[in-house]
């Protein structure tokens, strides 16, 4: 990871850039997850909310860095950009219950 890693007190919101030349984009997602949780709860396998060969399609070299991708994993936001910054948002997704119980938020089907 970068030392471009941070956590806004004003947004909650985990920040970091890694190399796609040199890092796997799925060790990269799950590494930040981790920084952004305090390594505290066991999150669920990442391959249960994005097909990890579609991630690493994404970052082939030759391609575009001009993209932005955005999915939900085990609560949270993570936002990735083809040029390596991954922002991670355990704040904004459906108010996600760590128990597992979901509450009814703008993003959750009561």
């Amino acid at each position: 990871m970068s030392v471009a890693n941070s956590q806004c007190v004003d947004d909650q919101i985990y920040r970091t850039t890694f190399d796609p030349a040199t890092t796997s984009p799925c060790a990269a997602v799950v590494e930040a997850i981790d920084a952004a949780t305090a390594g505290g709860e066991t999150p669920s396998v990442l391959a249960d909310s994005i097909d990890p060969d579609a991630l690493i399609q994404l970052y082939r070299d030759g391609g575009s860095r001009s993209w932005m991708l955005n999915f939900e994993h085990d609560g949270m936001e993570v936002t990735l950009w083809g040029d390596g910054r991954i922002h991670v948002d355990a704040t904004t997704v459906g108010e996600t219950v760590r128990s597992g119980e979901r509450t009814t938020g703008p993003n959750t089907v009561p």
